[in-house]
C-alpha cells in the first residue's frame, strides 16, 4: 500500500516563490532582514546603506505579497483586496514607513507601494470605508526600480516629518509678521537692543529682539529644507556687514541691518507659502482632515509685508497681540 504524505499548500509555494523573487532583484548592497513572526504584517526589514555603504539607520518595512499570473483589468490595475483595517493601522504607525510589495510569482515582475503615499493619497477612500478590509490597486507605473523604491522611501520619511514639523510654519509666520510691522525700517542709526555684541551665550534678557530675528532665521531656514525650497539667504552675520553704515559699528546689530534681514526672510517666506499650496494640493482631503488651518493658510494669498504702506498692514496687526 502506498503511503501517504502531507501535502505542501500552494499558497506557501507562491509566498515562498515571492521571497526568493524580491531577494533576488534587489541591490547587492541592500541587507534585507526575515523577521521570525511574520503573521502581523510586517515580512522584511529593509536596509538601505549610505554612500561608501556607509550603515545608517534607513529602514524600511516590507510586506510582502505574492500571486500567479497578475493580470490588469480594464481600468488598467490589479485589485489586491482583504487587507484588514487594522493592518493598515499598524503599517501607518510603524516605526519605519512600510512598502507593500506585490510579485508576480510567475513572470517574475514586481510591484510596490508606498503605505505612506497611497494612504493620503486616497484618504478618503480609507477613513470612509464601513468594511474591516482596505484594497489595494496596482498599476504597471508601479513597477519595481531600485531607484523608485529607495525615493519612495525617503518621500515616506519626509511626510511623516512634515506630518509633524509643517503646522509650526503658521506660528512662524506669525512671529515673522510682528517682528516686521514692530520693526521694520525704524531709525536705521538706532542699535537694535543696545546691548553691545550679541552672543549666544549673552545673559537671558539681552539681545531680546536681535535673538527673535536669528531664532526666526533658523525657523525658516529649517522649514525650507523641509519642504525642499531653494536657500540663497547669507547668514546674519554676512548680512549686517554688507549693511553697514558706519565703521564704528563694530557687530552690534542696528536696525537698518535688521530690516536687511527682515527683507531676505521676507521673499523667502512667499516663496515657502508657494511651495506649502503645492504640497497640500497633492493630498487634499487628507491635509483638510488632519490640518484644516494649515490648508486655509497654505491657499490664502499675502503680499511681501515690506511693499505695504502702513495703513495696508491691518489683516496683520492681529498677529502682533502678545508681542
Amino acid at each position: 500500500m502506498e503511503k501517504i504524505y502531507p501535502n505542501r499548500a500552494r499558497s506557501h509555494l507562491v509566498e515562498t516563490k515571492s521571497s526568493r523573487v524580491f531577494q533576488s532583484i534587489i541591490p547587492a548592497e541592500w541587507m534585507l532582514r526575515q523577521l521570525s513572526e511574520t503573521d502581523y504584517g510586517i515580512d522584511f526589514l529593509l536596509e538601505f546603506p549610505g554612500l561608501n555603504n556607509q550603515i545608517n539607520g534607513r529602514v524600511a518595512a516590507i510586506q510582502l505579497k505574492g500571486a500567479e499570473n497578475i493580470s490588469f483589468n480594464r481600468s488598467g490595475f490589479y485589485h489586491l483586496g482583504g487587507i484588514k483595517k487594522s493592518t493598515l493601522n499598524l503599517w501607518l504607525g510603524y516605526e519605519s514607513p512600510v512598502m507593500l510589495v506585490m510579485v508576480d510569482v510567475t513572470s517574475g515582475v514586481v510591484y510596490f507601494k508606498s503605505i505612506e503615499d497611497e494612504f493620503r493619497g486616497r484618504y478618503g477612500a480609507y477613513i470612509d470605508n464601513c468594511s474591516d478590509t482596505v484594497a489595494f490597486d496596482f498599476y504597471p507605473s508601479d513597477q519595481y526600480d531600485s531607484g523608485a523604491l529607495l525615493s519612495a522611501y525617503e518621500t515616506a520619511r519626509l511626510l511623516r516629518r512634515m506630518d509633524r514639523e509643517l503646522p509650526s510654519v503658521i506660528s512662524l509666520y506669525q512671529e515673522f509678521a510682528r517682528l516686521h510691522i514692530s520693526r521694520y525700517r525704524r531709525d536705521g542709526h538706532m542699535p537694535v537692543d543696545g546691548d553691545g555684541s550679541y552672543s549666544a551665550s549673552s545673559p537671558s534678557g539681552q539681545h531680546r529682539f536681535e535673538r527673535r530675528l536669528r531664532d526666526l532665521y533658523d525657523r525658516v531656514h529649517q522649514s525650507s529644507i523641509l519642504i525642499d525650497l531653494s536657500w540663497g539667504i547669507p547668514p546674519v552675520d554676512e548680512i549686517m556687514r554688507n549693511n553697514a553704515w558706519e565703521p564704528s559699528w563694530s557687530d552690534e546689530m542696528y536696525e537698518v541691518q535688521f530690516t536687511a534681514v527682515l527683507d531676505y526672510l521676507d521673499d523667502q517666506i512667499i516663496a515657502m507659502r508657494a511651495k506649502l499650496s503645492d504640497i497640500v494640493d497633492r493630498y487634499p482631503s487628507y491635509w483638510k482632515a488632519r490640518r484644516a488651518e494649515l490648508v486655509e493658510f497654505a491657499r490664502t494669498q499675502h503680499t511681501k509685508l515690506s511693499i505695504l504702506y502702513w495703513s495696508d498692514r491691518t489683516q496683520y496687526r492681529r498677529l502682533c497681540e502678545g508681542m
